[in-house]
């Protein structure tokens, strides 16, 4: 990747690599935003042009094996020069991620695991920018039941499979939004993309 490309062609990129690893060419989707557009998280603003200030969100997945599968990761070019704010909002996102697989076990009920990531934003005073439930269940359906959202009475069993996707989105500004899914066990989840190099720890890593 590099300044100056546009989201089509990123885009194109990630389906090529998908398909090369194998996922069902019919199931492949990626999302490809750049800066401010990542802001609606379902798409829609007119194709951007990657500048400096810019940080990069794919949103992509598909079916292996019969089973689907969905990440999502916002990042930075090493010669990239991203706002302090915009790195300050990742990294919110990121605690939020982090206090939700904290407590993702057997048992626990799956609004708190929503409240777990959404009282960091709330804290770090983004609360009404996280526009969406935390996740949604995932397997033989890229979205099923149960769901992890505020309202949510279910349970966490082993064997359910979650996505854990907090995001922020300021419009005309910035989104930013983290996605892993992982399954629930006895003790500590088990993170599907530990085998490919497991969640984001920086920014300036993919």
């Amino acid at each position: 990747m590099y300044i100056g490309m546009r989201e089509s062609q990123a885009n194109k990129w990630m389906k090529q690599a998908l398909a090369e690893a194998g996922l069902g060419p019919a199931s492949i989707f990626a999302t490809t935003q750049f800066g401010v557009n990542a802001a609606l998280p379902h798409g829609g603003a007119p194709e951007k042009v990657l500048e400096r200030q810019d940080l990069i969100t794919f949103d992509v997945g598909g079916v292996l094996h019969g089973y689907w599968s969905d990440v999502t990761r916002t990042f930075a070019l090493p010669e990239s020069q991203i706002p302090s704010r915009h790195l300050e909002i990742w990294n919110l996102v990121k605690e939020a991620q982090d206090a939700a697989f904290k407590i993702a076990t057997k048992g626990v009920n799956a609004m708190d695991v929503d409240r777990a990531a959404r009282s960091v934003i709330e804290k770090g005073g983004f609360g009404e920018f996280f526009s969406h439930r935390l996740g949604h269940g995932i397997g033989i359906d890229l979205h099923e039941s149960p769901y992890l959202r505020g309202d949510s009475q279910n349970h966490l069993a082993v064997g359910n499979t979650f996505s854990n996707e907090p995001g922020i989105y300021i419009e005309r500004e910035i989104g930013v939004r983290l996605e892993d899914c992982f399954v629930v066990e006895d003790g500590t989840p088990l993170l599907l993309t530990s085998g490919v190099g497991g969640p984001s720890r920086s920014p300036w890593i993919l």
